[in-house]
């Protein structure tokens, strides 16, 4: 049981804005333990995984106290639901853009694929020299490329951001000051963003005030 829990929380990102926690579980056999994963920013992915009770399903006294459980914790679902913003990228799913490339979403990054009709070796390899030259002079509030692979014609870029428009005043001057920054950084590097549009600023999920260009 010990490997499946240290992997719910593990292999997480924390992506649950200002949830307190989220529930899970672990099973191994018959044997099941609930758990509420909680945010936590001293582990390297964002959460930690606290055993709620452990259940023996082999037995009917054991299939009937996890039910009663589940039946409980039901209460608890919705209020933890509210306080989530739903994602604006779907988790491991596709996004197709009506020029062919395509965007596939999972963990903490997007993988962006360009179709064989476009000269993907030419894009990628312009890509690398720019995010090079980005990351050489530190360039801030920008996507970062994590890897590149020009036999199958795609990268992967990180971070996930939310796909979401200033809701107020403040966001609005918070968004403008960041994009701002990065602009600046950019054009010292004689670098201009070509699609510089609300659709291509993305707010950090973790952090309601930070925003980033795509």
């Amino acid at each position: 049981m010990e490997v499946p829990l240290k992997e719910l929380y593990e292999k997480l990102i924390w992506r649950y804005d200002d949830a307190p926690y989220v529930f899970g579980y672990a099973a191994v056999g018959f044997q099941v333990c609930l758990v509420a994963i909680r945010k936590d920013s001293t582990t390297s992915r964002g959460a930690k995984a606290e055993v709620i009770n452990h259940y023996d399903l082999s037995e009917l006294k054991g299939r009937l106290s996890f039910l009663l459980a589940l039946l409980n914790m039901l209460t608890l679902f919705r209020p933890v639901v509210e306080l989530i913003q739903p994602f604006s990228t779907p988790d491991y799913g596709i996004i197709r853009r009506s020029n062919g490339v395509s965007i596939c979403f999972a963990e903490d990054g997007g993988i962006k694929e360009y179709p064989s009709n476009m000269p993907s070796r030419e894009i990628i390899n312009n890509l690398k020299k720019l995010h090079a030259q980005m990351k050489e002079h530190s360039v801030p509030n920008v996507v970062t490329l994590v890897k590149a692979n020009l036999k199958k014609r795609h990268v992967l870029l990180s971070p996930i951001g939310i796909a979401a428009p200033p809701s107020d005043v403040k966001q609005l001057v918070t968004a403008l000051r960041d994009i701002l920054t990065a602009l600046v950084a950019l054009h010292k590097l004689k670098l201009m963003h070509r699609d510089l549009r609300w659709e291509n600023v993305l707010k950090y999920r973790q952090d309601h005030d930070q925003w980033f260009s795509d």
